[in-house]
């Protein structure tokens, strides 16, 4: 039987090669959050690190499909977008909210014997994210960050990769957003072996450790829904 991680690989792959490449002008990286995708399954369990990866990606392929790119492998557009519907309501949606709103558009788009599953940490996490896998008829909700604190922890992210931070500095820096934003108990965690972040920058996030710098690698939920933030570098600063 399939795990999760394998289900969730094959959907990222096909909703990356669903979203039309621009013909010109700059690649926002928001649109262009695409994971690097471990071979071992190890590695392959880091692909929930990128959490808010994951909603940007499913999120870019919902307005590829309403602007009439043809998709043969979005599994089912029209439930993608009414999930996206859903979502774009709230900037955090709890389980709570999320359940009912999902059960009434399947419900309306008459789509049956669909189940509605919750990954370890939804329940107790503040927001949540939706992803459908049309294989299973299954729609998994899995902890998410919120809005706002995903677009905090971009520009975290970009931040970090512009300068060159040692782990003290990195920490404190992370946690004084953080703080920013209402929590100030959310850990920040150390990972030398994370090796996550956007595929079209994934070389330079590894230049950037390799020279001693930390880079943002996630922000993450244990098993109880609590948050804690991931930084990708090696030694202490």
């Amino acid at each position: 039987m399939t795990t999760f991680d394998d289900r969730l690989t094959r959907r990222l792959e096909g909703l990356d090669r669903a979203i039309p490449v621009p013909r010109q002008g700059p690649v926002e990286l928001r649109s262009q959050a695409v994971l690097t995708m471990p071979t071992s399954s190890s590695r392959r369990r880091r692909l929930l690190v990128m959490l808010a990866a994951v909603v940007a990606l499913l999120v870019a392929a919902t307005v590829a499909i309403a602007q009439g790119s043809s998709a043969p492998e979005a599994p089912d557009a029209t439930l993608d977008g009414a999930l996206h519907h859903i979502f774009a309501r709230s900037e955090c949606i709890p389980v709570a909210v999320a359940k009912p709103a999902i059960l009434a558009s399947l419900d309306e788009l008459g789509r049956l014997g669909w189940t509605i599953e919750e990954r370890p940490g939804a329940a107790g996490a503040p927001c949540v994210a939706a992803i459908a896998f049309a294989d299973s008829r299954t729609i998994t909700l899995i902890p998410a960050a919120g809005e706002a604190v995903s677009k905090a922890m971009e520009s975290v992210a970009s931040d970090l990769l512009a300068r060159c931070l040692d782990q003290r500095a990195a920490t404190a820096y992370v946690a004084s957003v953080l703080s920013g934003l209402g929590l100030p108990d959310v850990p920040v965690r150390i990972d030398p072996s994370a090796h996550t972040g956007p595929s079209v920058l994934i070389e330079q996030y590894e230049r950037h450790v390799a020279a001693g710098c930390f880079v943002y690698a996630g922000y993450q939920h244990d098993s109880e829904g609590r948050p804690f933030v991931i930084l990708w570098g090696h030694g202490a600063g």
